[in-house]
């Protein structure tokens, strides 16, 4: 549902069955999944300024020497998020050891806003600390960026098969797989979440396999809606089963929803 619903509406779902399994609450919930989401992209910018830096030359076979604007754009959102990440990261450890001092600071924040939304925020902030404590669990820590590598790593060898399919394994590098990641989750995604990345996905396909590494367009169409494909249909399926096994209702998520 996270990645069917527009603008990541399912992740309320994930947030509300997490929390009541874990018997925890929804607000501490849904800050482990903020938590994840700057994990997942903190790693992601971290392995695109590796290969920017070192590993430039893999760009270099394709159109990216000469589409100079593209390549720019992709420095310049790195950057922007990278900063971004950075900030949130500091002021999140900040409020763990600096809780009484951040919270002032986020209360000043909040004073121009209505008292609704001051409230809204500033208790967004305390769930955020909440689910941010994972930086003081060395175990949990380690054990978080090691599932975000390890996603990451699935999603990098999950294109190698496709080119193989493709024929164009020897026209590209492993790492090629990165530049689509980041295209496709930190780009295009992100700025048009459609219901099942459903255009977004595929355009991320075409701008890193055909604008930068200089695929054939067709065939970086082709391989795009095969991903998507393969993607959406394992995720659906996997899905299903577990909304079966779980015995998930639909009314009473959307019920709980409108609660909210």
């Amino acid at each position: 549902m996270s990645n069917m619903l527009p603008a990541r509406a399912g992740e309320f779902i994930r947030a509300y069955l997490l929390g009541k399994k874990e018997n925890i609450s929804f607000s501490a919930s849904f800050a482990t999944i903020i938590v994840e989401r700057l994990f997942d992209l903190a790693i992601v910018l971290l392995l695109l300024f590796y290969v920017l830096f070192f590993n430039s030359d893999i760009f270099s076979q394709g159109f990216a020497t000469e589409n100079h604007k593209l390549m720019s754009y992709m420095f310049t959102f790195g950057q922007i998020s990278f900063a971004g990440c950075l900030l949130i990261f500091v002021f999140s450890i900040f409020m763990q050891y600096k809780n009484s001092s951040a919270m002032k600071i986020v209360n000043v924040c909040v004073k121009p806003l209505p008292e609704k939304w001051g409230k809204k925020i500033v208790s967004m902030a305390v769930s955020f600390a909440e689910g941010f404590s994972i930086v003081r669990d060395k175990r949990g820590f380690i054990a978080a960026t090691s599932l975000s590598l390890l996603i990451l790593a699935s999603f990098i060898l999950f294109n190698y098969p496709l080119y193989l399919a493709f024929e164009i394994e020897n026209s590209l590098p492993l790492l090629s797989s990165l530049a689509i990641l980041c295209l496709a989750v930190d780009i295009f995604v992100a700025l048009f979440p459609t219901p099942g990345f459903l255009g977004a996905f595929q355009a991320a396909y075409v701008v890193a396999l055909h604008e930068i590494f200089g695929i054939s367009k067709a065939v970086a169409v082709s391989l795009g809606i095969v991903a998507w494909l393969v993607t959406m249909g394992t995720i659906i399926a996997a899905g299903t089963f577990f909304i079966i096994r779980e015995n998930i209702s639909i009314g009473k998520l959307a019920a709980e929803k409108q609660s909210r």
